[in-house]
């Protein structure tokens, strides 16, 4: 996981406009705020008219005419580090009179800069050509970057675009500029203007102290989980002409931009969840494709509320050597209804009231005790023992009729289950039914049920990339938790079985149990790989299954 810190505040809102979702292998240049910006940015001194230790970088331009000692006597109780453009000077006399202050100081001669321990060059920015020319520099060369834009560009809205593009380019891509001269006068401009300074000054330069060695922007990379402390600040700075840019975080609709370079902000107290996804959506211009690539971040958050009690009996660790079969029965079920359609995937999916109702007496019938996954978790880990002939009942997917239809036929012979949910489609109704979270609530103070992950938007887990797994495991978590109450004991079960030993590996500290496949030849039950019998509505008999998975 990696940390960054974040930033980010929110541009123009609208809704956009809706266009086919065409996957490419493209990756556009996202960028996320990771770090403090390495950029100096001084003020003039002949425009700063209240000095303060606010701002501890300056710039002054001198000539033969003048004395430098009188023009920096403003700036030097707060000055830390001076940049001195000479005009036809006597350099030695203003080396030795920056001496005598206790500063660092830079010498621009001819368009060359010269530090105490290196050398640049000075370059002016006055109109996108500027910039462009910027880019082409080697790499190698240190800049000292004279911004003349507002001097020289009189349409604001023009301006805004360029102060944007320039300061917001340094931070993404050239850390080979350490240095940036206000050669404008901006105090009293157009109020736009002022904001769009206001904005990327906070964010890519430094107007004290000392910086870092590398840009304040970082290439994402949707395969990272990046780790928040105070604000999300994302850009996208692209070559290819894009007209707008959406972003949804977890779902939800957060706005869309239309200025270069897209700015995504976010302060840390707006974000409402520990574990995110931010879903970006690029529409580049001449073109009627939405291009999507994600961001992953978690940010502190805390569960205060437990949930609710369980009911039933506990084994203790004394009772252990009552079961001593490797593999313990777990019934998966998925939806119910009073009549099954005749096709094969309605029947393998769908078991009729009657039928659960039978199973259920079947189990009871034949001296099987219903347990719940913390019984099976102390007894894996030696804390607890087990009945004479466990099993688990499960159901996935969170449909409604798991609610209206098994909830009732659990209540009236009072055995417990565990329901696998994709929090994504609680309360969702658009292609089959689901239940909502206060169903959820209402089952679990039951004692009986026990609600635990599915996921959250039902992907093939090993089919997506870390950052991906991570966050599918963890938000659904975390919104079970903040709806339901702290886990006991976290579960996770794989939807459609897609696992590998990646997967397992990789979400071994975050859960306790995962359920992985189907138990076709007798394997055994470890809190890493339990594996379930599927029950259709064609199997009338759910003893002849468990027995000989068992025997």
């Amino acid at each position: 996981m990696k940390r960054i810190i974040l930033a980010v505040f929110i541009v123009v809102i609208t809704s956009a406009v809706y266009v086919t979702y065409i996957k490419t292998p493209y990756q556009s240049p996202v960028y996320i705020l990771t770090d403090s910006p390495s950029v100096k940015y001084a003020l003039d001194v002949y425009q700063t008219q209240y000095p303060s230790e606010q701002n501890t970088f300056y710039h002054v331009t001198v000539t033969e005419d003048d004395d430098l000692e009188e023009l920096l006597e403003p700036v030097i109780p707060f000055a830390t580090e001076l940049y001195v453009r000479a005009v036809n000077c006597d350099i030695e006399e203003i080396k030795a009179t920056l001496e005598l202050l206790d500063v660092e100081y830079y010498i621009e001669i001819g368009g060359i800069v010269y530090g105490k321990e290196n050398q640049g060059i000075s370059f002016e920015i006055y109109t996108l050509n500027d910039i462009e020319a910027l880019h082409r520099i080697d790499s190698n060369t240190t800049i000292y970057i004279r911004d003349n834009i507002v001097n020289c560009i009189a349409d604001v809205d023009l301006a805004v675009d360029l102060i944007s593009r320039l300061y917001y380019d340094i931070a993404t891509q050239m850390p080979n500029v350490v240095w940036i001269n206000q050669d404008n006068f901006v105090d009293g401009g157009d109020y736009r203007i002022l904001d769009m300074y206001d904005e990327v000054i906070s964010k890519t330069t430094l107007i004290n102290g000392s910086g870092n060695d590398g840009l304040a922007y970082e290439l994402t990379d949707s395969k990272i989980t990046y780790e928040v402390d105070n604000q999300l600040d994302i850009v996208i700075v692209d070559e290819n002409p894009i007209e707008y840019v959406y972003y949804l975080l977890n779902g939800y609709e957060m706005g869309v931009n239309y200025r270069y370079p897209y700015v995504f902000n976010l302060s840390n107290e707006d974000i409402v969840f520990g574990n995110n996804e931010l879903k970006i959506g690029i529409k580049f211009a001449r073109s009627d494709e939405i291009h999507e690539q994600y961001v992953y971040f978690t940010t502190d958050y805390s569960i205060e509320k437990d949930r609710a009690a369980r009911v039933g009996e506990s084994y203790s660790i004394q009772e252990q050597p009552i079961y001593t079969k490797p593999y313990i029965p777990v019934l998966m079920y998925h939806d119910f209804a009073d009549v099954v359609g005749p096709t094969k995937a309605e029947q393998s999916i769908t078991v009729s009231t009657s039928l659960f109702e039978q199973h259920i007496i079947q189990l009871l019938e034949n001296g099987y005790t219903p347990i719940n996954f913390k019984d099976l978790w102390e007894y894996l880990n030696n804390e607890g023992g087990l009945p004479d002939k466990p099993v688990i009942i499960t159901a996935d997917d969170g449909y409604l009729s798991n609610y209206e239809i098994a909830y009732p036929i659990l209540q009236k012979y009072n055995v417990p289950a565990t329901y696998f949910i994709c929090t994504g489609y609680v309360d969702d109704n658009r292609y089959m039914p689901h239940f909502s979270w206060d169903d959820a609530i209402e089952m679990e103070a039951s004692g009986l049920i026990d609600i635990q992950s599915h996921t959250h938007t039902h992907p093939l887990m090993n089919k997506v990339d870390e950052a991906k797994l991570l966050y599918e495991v963890n938000y659904s978590i975390e919104l079970i938790e903040k709806h339901l109450g702290k886990r006991d004991v976290v579960v996770l079960s794989y939807p459609q079985f897609g696992h590998n030993s990646f997967t397992v590996r990789t979400l071994s500290n975050l859960v306790d149990i995962q359920v992985t496949d189907l138990n076709k030849w007798r394997s055994a039950t470890t809190a890493l790989d339990v594996k379930r019998i599927h029950v259709s509505n064609d199997m009338s008999d759910v003893i002849k299954e468990i027995e000989r998975l068992t025997q």
